[in-house]
């Protein structure tokens, strides 16, 4: 159930990664 808060996350901080 977790799993898509965790995407979630993971994929906002992928972006900011990806951002610098």
């Amino acid at each position: 159930m977790a799993e898509m808060l965790f995407k979630s996350i993971v994929e906002q901080v992928v972006s900011a990664g990806f951002s610098r």
